[in-house]
């Protein structure tokens, strides 16, 4: 993978677009010059780093669905998708390449809706064998998503003392065990 891609994306986790291209160069031990014969401008390489980690999360998607494991597994799996190489992103990293580069925010955007269409799929496919209860799955789906953008504009995470993830992470158990089929 990429150094430049992944050590820009930890920085964006840190700092969020509040990050410099010095910064950069010094953490790889390279000159700015270096990063700029690769890159027209930090806005650039932002985007790069976001696609990037898009197109890994895909890729990671599409092993998740391919795999041969009970729904609720793959369900759970593909809901906390894990991105080999990046931590999970944190709300300073969301809300600021969201709120500053609109073509991030579109990127993010149209790879958010992938993932509901995916996710509807998936939940129809669990009601079909009965593994959870009839539910309006384009309507769980859209809270799902939801999780994240009152995570990220309300900034509730911080008010419970939880990251970004864990408090993703929690609505969705929250959200899962509400629908599994008890026996």
């Amino acid at each position: 993978m990429d150094e430049i891609i992944l050590t820009t994306y930890r920085e964006l986790n840190l700092k969020g677009i509040k990050f410099t291209m010095d910064d950069i160069a010094a953490h790889l031990g390279m000159s700015k010059k270096t990063i700029y014969n690769r890159f027209t401008s930090k806005n650039d390489l932002i985007l790069t780093v976001i696609n990037a980690w898009i197109a890994y999360a895909e890729e990671e998607e599409n092993k998740i669905l391919a795999e041969d494991i009970p729904l609720p597994q793959k369900i759970a799996k593909f809901l906390f998708l894990d991105v080999p190489g990046f931590e999970y992103p944190t709300l300073l990293f969301i809300r600021d390449t969201t709120l500053h580069l609109p073509e991030a925010e579109k990127s993010l955007h149209n790879f958010s809706k992938r993932r509901d269409k995916l996710l509807v799929n998936l939940l129809e496919e669990s009601i079909k064998e009965k593994i959870i209860r009839p539910i309006s799955t384009k309507y769980t789906a859209d809270l799902l998503y939801n999780l994240y953008i009152v995570a990220i504009e309300t900034e509730l995470p911080a008010r419970h003392n939880m990251t970004l993830e864990e408090s993703i992470r929690a609505g969705i158990e929250l959200i899962m065990n509400g629908i599994l089929i008890k026996d």
